[in-house]
C-alpha cells in the first residue's frame, strides 16, 4: 500500500516561474507531519516526471508495471501487466515506440508505418516481433 497524506497533513506547494526561453522550473515544497520542510527544484515538468517514476520502488515496478513512459510534457503513462495481459487477449498489439495498443497485426503495422514512419516492410517487422515475445 502507497502512503497516504494523513488528516490535517499538507499536500505538496508546487510552483512553476517561466524563465526568459520559456522553459519553466517547477519547485515542489512539502512539510512532514513533524514540521519538516523540504524544497526541491526541477528544470521542467518532465523533469519532476523523472524523479516521480524513479522514486516508483524497482521492485513493485517490475512486479507490477508492464510499461513506464514519461512525455516531453512530463505525462507520466503506467502500463500494469495485467492490463498489457488483457490487451493481448483481446487481440491487441503494443506499440514498443509509443506504448499504445492496435487491434491485431495490420492496426499495429499501418501505426507503425503512419506514426513512426517504418516503411511497410519495416513495419511488418515490428508486428513479427511482437507476436515472438
Amino acid at each position: 500500500s502507497g502512503q497516504q497524506r494523513r488528516k490535517g497533513q499538507l499536500p505538496p506547494k508546487v510552483e512553476m516561474s517561466e524563465e526568459g526561453n520559456n522553459d519553466f522550473e517547477v519547485r515542489v515544497e512539502t512539510v512532514s507531519e513533524y514540521g519538516c520542510q523540504r524544497v526541491r527544484s526541477y528544470g521542467s515538468i518532465a523533469d519532476l516526471a523523472t524523479a516521480v517514476v524513479e522514486a516508483i520502488p524497482e521492485t513493485a515496478a517490475s512486479l507490477h508495471l508492464a510499461d513506464i513512459r514519461i512525455s516531453d510534457q512530463g505525462t507520466i503513462t503506467l502500463c500494469t501487466r495485467q492490463h498489457f495481459q488483457k490487451q493481448k487477449v483481446w487481440g491487441f498489439l503494443h506499440c514498443a515506440d509509443c506504448g499504445y495498443f492496435f487491434k491485431g497485426d495490420r492496426g499495429l503495422r499501418n501505426h507503425q508505418h503512419v506514426k513512426h514512419g517504418n516503411t511497410y516492410e519495416g513495419a511488418k517487422d515490428v508486428v513479427a516481433n511482437v507476436q515472438a515475445q
